[in-house]
C-alpha cells in the first residue's frame, strides 16, 4: 500500500511544455495541496501522542523519584532493596543511560538472587530489570514462599508473597502469568498498564477464587503494572 507522501509525490499537477513554458493542472494540484494538509496534520498528530506518553514517562519517573528521595532511612532489607531497585529503574530511563554496567548487573542479581518473601518488591523489581536488560527469563528459587493448597482445576498452585496483598508470578513472565488476589478484593477487576501509564486490559476475578490466569500472548516485552483499588502497584516484566 502506498503511503500519503507516495500518493503526493505521483500526482502530476504540473506540465513541463516544449517551450520552457509550464501548465498547471488546477484539479491535481488542489488534490496535492489537500494530501500535503492531510500529511503535515498526521506529524502533528503524532507528535502529540509522542509528547503526551513522553510527559506521562516523566510523570510517572518523577513519582518514583519523589518517594526513592522521601525515605531517608530504610531500616529493613526488603526497603533497601526497593530503594536500590528503583533507583536503577531510574537511571534505565536517564537520557544518558546507555546500558546497565557490570557492577550493576551484579549488583541487581544479588537482589533478585534473594526469596522474594523476605526480599520484598525490591526483589521482583530487581528481577525484571534484568529480565529487561537481557531478555531472557531465570529461574529463581523462592523456597520461603508459603503455596496456596490445591486448585480445584488440578494446575499447580500458585506462590503468594504475602497473604492479603495483591501479587504477579512468575516475575518476568513469558506467556502466561497468574495474578494473586486479597480475599477481600476478589471480584474486582484488575487494571494492567503499560510503562506510560495506559490501562491495555482489565482482568476480571472471581469471588473465592485466590489468583486468575493472564494470557500474555499478545503483551509487547517491557515493564508493566497491575493495580487495584486499595492496594500498592505492581509491577512485573513480560520476556521473550
Amino acid at each position: 500500500m502506498a503511503s500519503l507522501k507516495d500518493e503526493i509525490n505521483a500526482i502530476e499537477w504540473f506540465t513541463l511544455e516544449p517551450d520552457g513554458s509550464g501548465t498547471i493542472n488546477e484539479a491535481q494540484k488542489a488534490l496535492r495541496d489537500a494530501k500535503i494538509a492531510a500529511l503535515k496534520g498526521k506529524i502533528v498528530d503524532k507528535a502529540a501522542i509522542v509528547n503526551a506518553k513522553n510527559q506521562a514517562l516523566v510523570n510517572q519517573l518523577g513519582s518514583l523519584a519523589a518517594i526513592n528521595n522521601g525515605v531517608q532511612l530504610m531500616a529493613t532489607a526488603s526497603e533497601q532493596n526497593l530503594k536500590s531497585a528503583n533507583a536503577y529503574l531510574l537511571a534505565m530511563h536517564a537520557p544518558s543511560f546507555s546500558g546497565f554496567t557490570e557492577a550493576d548487573m551484579s549488583a541487581l542479581a544479588d537482589i533478585a538472587d534473594q526469596c522474594v518473601g523476605e526480599g520484598g518488591e525490591g526483589v521482583l523489581l530487581a528481577r525484571g530489570l534484568l529480565a529487561s536488560a537481557t531478555w531472557a527469563v531465570t529461574e529463581y528459587d523462592d523456597a520461603c514462599v508459603q503455596e496456596l493448597g490445591e486448585r480445584e482445576d488440578g494446575q499447580a498452585p500458585v506462590p503468594v508473597v504475602a497473604q492479603g496483598s495483591l501479587q504477579v508470578f512468575p516475575n518476568p513472565a513469558n506467556g502466561t502469568a497468574h495474578i494473586v488476589v486479597p480475599a477481600h478484593l476478589q471480584g474486582q477487576p484488575v487494571a494492567i498498564r503499560n510503562l506510560y501509564g495506559h490501562t491495555v486490559a482489565l482482568v476480571e476475578t472471581v469471588p473465592g477464587q485466590p489468583s486468575v490466569r493472564l494470557d500474555l500472548s499478545g503483551y509487547a516485552p517491557g515493564m508493566y503494572f497491575a493495580a487495584m483499588e486499595g492496594q500498592n502497584t505492581v509491577r512485573f516484566v513480560v520476556a521473550r
